[in-house]
């Protein structure tokens, strides 16, 4: 247990070491039952701090794994307007708050879980939050963090 505990507190200090050449999307291949689940995670959290309505999303990225089909489809959903990633740059998609993530993991020592990492770019700010697969479903394994 201290080994995780210890593994989470690494993955969330390099939370913030994020930077422009850091690869982006899904790195884990994890299914699209799996994948809907941590973008609906990611939407309530974001609905927590960004008025759906009246907040603009530009993802920055190419998302067509499925966390990021998954979370266009849920943000429109839930009232945000969202611009999925365009080569063309225009004045239109510069006025919403830019929207990039990362979904990595870590694998535990013998007989330990692989921990998942979910991190999300919103402008400025970096928000991440580590989870566990159990049963086959995936469950937080810490709280949101944010770094602004």
């Amino acid at each position: 247990m201290t080994r995780l505990l210890m593994r989470v507190v690494i993955l969330i200090f390099l939370s913030g070491c994020t930077s422009a050449y850091m690869t982006r999307g899904d790195l884990t291949g994890n299914s699209e039952e799996t994948n809907t689940w941590l973008a609906n995670n990611a939407i309530s959290q974001l609905t927590e701090i960004y008025p759906p309505a009246s907040t603009k999303f530009n993802i920055k990225q190419v998302s067509t794994d499925y966390f990021g089909l998954a979370l266009a489809k849920g943000l429109r959903e839930q009232g945000y307007a969202v611009n999925e990633f365009s080569t063309k740059d225009n004045n239109e998609r510069n006025r919403g708050i830019s929207l990039e993530y990362v979904i990595d993991s870590i694998k535990g020592g013998e007989g330990e879980e692989r921990l998942y990492h979910l991190t999300l770019m919103i402008g400025k700010k970096v928000m991440t939050r580590p989870y566990l697969l159990k049963n086959k479903g995936m469950v937080p394994a810490g709280y949101w963090v944010n770094k602004e």
